[in-house]
């Protein structure tokens, strides 16, 4: 088990070769730290070490509590679950990975300067309504939130941006959805030149089981323009909601 413990991460790291780290395990036998060629621990699995066995562990250093299923960090003097960072944390692949989840959420989100970003949808100018996002309602069950959207679009040098914000909601009984929405406020519009406009209409529709928001926007430049529209929902936890 051990060497197979050990092979795993050497195959995850993949910058040490097997001849630069050797593994260390407790007299007990409850934990094992791998260590590099210098001596200084990298990993460390099995039960968490008390206070008077981590005489040699290096800061920093992860170690997988198997009786507690959860990573802590070696601060110098003791362990922590706190994990702190000095760079950007980043995913691996963009717009693919969620930090929490449903069953699994963070208290609360502490920024000091913006939050930025939201799903980006291509629109044509004028269209008839299209599907901007799907929300799952369930049965005897009610959702509600709020829809932030900004679109742009631009014809030669002109330059056009709306934005707004709507409050959706939905209550269902016996399988069949009732859905709504409200405009919060005056929507924001802005041109670069002459008194060209920008303008989105959001509708709430119900489709079998599901509430779908929809939008069409209309520039009254010449000709018809792409539209982008980037829109950000809130809502509650249980909420299943797609993007189309």
């Amino acid at each position: 088990m051990k060497k197979i413990l050990l092979a795993v991460v050497l195959l995850g790291v993949g910058a040490f070769a097997i001849a630069q780290v050797r593994d260390f395990v407790s007299p007990d036998g409850s934990y094992t730290f791998i260590k590099d060629s210098q001596g200084r621990t990298i990993l460390g699995m099995g039960v968490r070490p008390t206070a008077n066995q981590n005489l040699g562990v290096t800061m920093g250093t992860p170690f997988y509590d198997g009786p507690t299923s959860q990573w802590y960090w070696y601060t110098g003097t003791g362990w922590t679950s706190s994990f702190s960072m000095v760079e950007t944390l980043t995913p691996k692949i963009a717009d693919t990975f969620a930090l929490g989840s449903s069953s699994f959420p963070f208290t609360d989100a502490y920024v000091a300067r913006s939050i930025q970003g939201g799903e980006v949808q291509a629109l044509t100018d004028a269209a008839a309504a299209a599907a901007s996002v799907t929300i799952a309602i369930p049965t005897n069950g009610q959702r509600a939130g709020e829809l932030g959207w900004t679109a742009t679009s631009f014809s030669g040098a002109d330059q056009l941006v709306a934005n707004g914000s709507q409050r959706w909601w939905a209550s269902d009984t016996a399988g069949t959805p009732v859905c709504g929405i409200n405009k919060i406020g005056t929507d924001g519009e802005g041109h670069s030149g002459g008194a060209n406009t920008l303008v989105c209409t959001w509708t709430n529709v119900r489709a079998t089981t599901n509430c779908v928001l929809s939008v069409t926007c209309t520039n009254d430049l010449a000709a018809t323009q792409a539209i982008s529209l980037t829109r950000r929902v809130s809502t509650q936890l249980a909420t299943t909601l797609t993007y189309n």
